[in-house]
């Protein structure tokens, strides 16, 4: 994202491309365009109880509030609160986002993202990548796992 702020619209731009099991590169353009603002309807209070994870307050999607958000799937975990100057909030997390996954596994409710988190840690890693929706936009984020209390 850094790369790209300091390009022109019609510049081309080298991507690297990681999967679990494959590394790939490809180019894309710069074209000019905005990130969506929050939504009306994702500032609502969480209707189940939040969990603070990377500085971001997270609870189930519930069909109740998937239906309000226009929402196709409740899949994800929504993003009811970020922690300002945290880790989340530096990497453009927003309240109102839906967290997809976390290191390509899909996560719907907090105790699977609290297990993804341990096993990182375990397994000597030192930052997450989290896939994020927000409204028809879905983005990428690394964020830095933060030591187990």
């Amino acid at each position: 994202q850094l790369q790209v702020l300091d390009k022109k619209v019609g510049d081309t731009v080298p991507i690297k491309v990681w999967r679990p099991s494959t590394q790939s590169e490809l180019t894309v353009q710069v074209v000019l365009g905005e990130q969506p603002e929050m939504l009306t309807p994702f500032a609502e209070a969480p209707q189940a109880p939040s969990s603070n994870r990377l500085g971001m307050a997270l609870s189930p999607l519930t069909p109740e509030r998937a239906k309000k958000m226009q929402l196709s799937k409740e899949e994800g975990l929504v993003v009811d609160e970020v922690e300002q100057g945290g880790a989340a909030d530096q990497e453009g997390i927003r309240p109102g986002d839906i967290l997809l996954r976390a290191d390509y596994k899909n996560v719907t409710q907090v105790s699977e993202f609290d297990q993804i988190l341990e096993d990182l840690r375990e397994s000597g890693k030192s930052s997450v990548l989290i896939e994020v929706l927000r409204g028809s936009l879905r983005f990428m984020a690394v964020l830095p796992l933060e030591k187990q209390q």
